[in-house]
């Protein structure tokens, strides 16, 4: 198996520019641009993960992901800085209720549609500089539309600015304590499906939440306008 990733990667850096570029970031989804109108994306109470492009067996996989994840299996180019899909993926089915909701629920949508194309379909790549960091722009051949992405998190200004609430006692047994929080902000405990086992709204500065009768295992709890934190439940 070794054997055949290395020979599989050595074809794929052959084959077309940047593509160890490709492979070796994380990519963060930025913004994308339909027709005329470009959208960044938007802020969210759980944490942006990264985009990856990963080796298989036999072909390269890309994961594009916001709260959803789009995935499918690609073949590059070996004469332009291109890919085409060779099995349509789909998309996961993560639900998200936090604040933003309705401008994140159609960003992840977009983020979806966007590479749901049937084999063969071709998407153009470009990798450029951006600051110290690179960014990463997939085009769609045939309309012209993009995904921007960068090899770094950009947190919002409105997130960046709020203090981040505290958790007492990790990992957690019966009851979890958020300190540092104002009254009245909504939150949730997500497990780590993506499903929202506890919600309520915050009583105070101090919070307790009674954890006791979800099962063991590593959770979120995500707190309006606040950066999400992972805890554990044992």
């Amino acid at each position: 198996m070794k054997k055949t990733l290395l020979f599989l990667l050595a074809g794929i850096s052959l084959s077309a520019q940047n593509t160890s570029e490709l492979l070796n970031t994380n990519w963060y989804i930025s913004q994308m641009t339909e027709g005329s109108q470009t959208t960044s994306t938007p802020a969210m109470d759980i944490v942006l993960q990264p985009s990856v492009f990963t080796l298989s067996s036999e072909n390269c996989i890309f994961n594009s992901k916001y709260v959803n994840s789009s995935g499918f299996s690609l073949v590059f180019s070996g004469t332009a800085d291109s890919f085409s899909i060779v099995n349509t993926g789909g998309c996961t089915l993560q639900d998200y209720w936090g604040s933003n909701m309705a401008a994140v629920q159609a960003y992840d949508q977009k983020n979806c549609s966007f590479y749901l194309k049937p084999a063969g379909y071709v998407f153009n790549y470009q990798v450029v500089s951006n600051g110290s960091g690179k960014s990463l722009v997939i085009t769609d051949s045939t309309n012209g539309n993009k995904i921007y992405y960068n090899s770094f998190f950009l947190e919002s200004k409105e997130t960046s600015k709020k203090e981040s609430f505290l958790i007492s006692q990790n990992p957690v047994k019966e009851n979890l304590v958020l300190r540092n929080v104002e009254p009245g902000l909504s939150f949730q405990i997500v497990n780590a499906a993506g499903q929202i086992v506890i919600e309520g709204k915050t009583s105070g500065k101090e919070t307790q939440i009674n954890t006791a009768d979800i099962v063991i295992g590593q959770y979120f709890v995500i707190v309006q306008g606040r950066k999400p934190q992972k805890f554990i439940k044992e």
